[in-house]
């Protein structure tokens, strides 16, 4: 077994386990060039087992194993997930570094809140107040909307730090559009987090350079399944591969501001 071939062995074990959801994601937590993967599996590039030492072990990975071929791969098959994996608390990935943001530090927010609430729930008499930015765009919940590189804040939405799961690289949108019914409707505000991609979720997306709101889910052999909650609107599967030219990941949506009763 080559070295790439155990590579693809501790990502099958990674995703098997949950530990990353995709390959991208298992690119980014090994500071791979995503495009090259392949020919990292492939063996015709070279993994770099110094800058990644210390990752391989925290999961669990044999160093001796990864090098030589010699012996099993986990160097403590009693090691519980629960010491070498990733928690996930309230849908995240807690215990990971997204995009160089440290989920367990001040971007992130432990305690649970909810995730739908009405614009007249958010308490403004609190004394941790963050600010965050609507843009001038808008998120379409239909058939697309010309997104821009770089929006226009137009107002800010001041909403309590305790009700927000992330605190940092944050803004709010506005929906337009059908296809997010029942749940999300047209004028409603949703905020993400931008750059941060971690489970099977809402997301805003850049499709062929227009701005949508969208459940994706995420599947092996690097494909995406882009959905609409309205069931009028059909899914559509696309292949990170050979379409990301024309599709892009913004941020994850993780507060649905409603401006009707919730």
């Amino acid at each position: 077994m080559s070295q790439g071939e155990r590579l693809l062995k501790i990502y099958n074990y990674m995703y098997d386990n949950r530990i990353v959801r995709n390959k991208t994601d298992f690119s980014e937590h090994f500071n791979i060039d995503y495009p090259h993967l392949n020919e990292f599996f492939k063996n015709k590039r070279v993994f770099d087992i110094e800058a990644n030492y210390g990752k391989l072990e925290k999961i669990g990975i044999s160093i001796k194993w990864f090098i030589t071929g010699e012996g099993e791969m986990l160097s403590n098959k009693n090691n519980s997930f629960d010491n070498n994996g990733v928690q996930i608390i309230n849908g995240i990935n807690t215990g990971k570094i997204e995009n160089n943001v440290d989920l367990n530090k001040d971007n992130f927010n432990l305690q649970k809140n909810k995730f739908s609430i009405s614009k007249d729930e958010i308490n403004l008499t609190d004394k941790d107040i963050i600010k965050v930015p609507i843009l001038e765009i808008q998120a379409s919940a239909g058939y697309g909307i010309e997104g821009i590189d770089n929006p226009v804040i137009v107002e800010y939405l001041p909403i309590p730090k305790k009700d927000l799961t992330y605190t940092q690289n944050i803004n709010a949108i506005e929906i337009s559009g059908d296809s997010m019914l029942p749940t999300f409707k047209s004028g409603d505000l949703v905020i993400f987090a931008k750059r941060i991609i971690t489970s099977d979720g809402l997301y805003i997306i850049n499709r062929d350079g227009k701005i949508y709101f969208k459940k994706l889910q995420f599947m092996r052999d690097n494909k995406v399944l882009i959905k609409s909650l309205n069931p009028d609107y059909v899914s559509e599967e696309i292949n990170l591969n050979e379409d990301a030219d024309y599709f892009g990941i913004i941020g994850r949506v993780f507060k649905h501001i409603s401006f009707n009763e919730v």
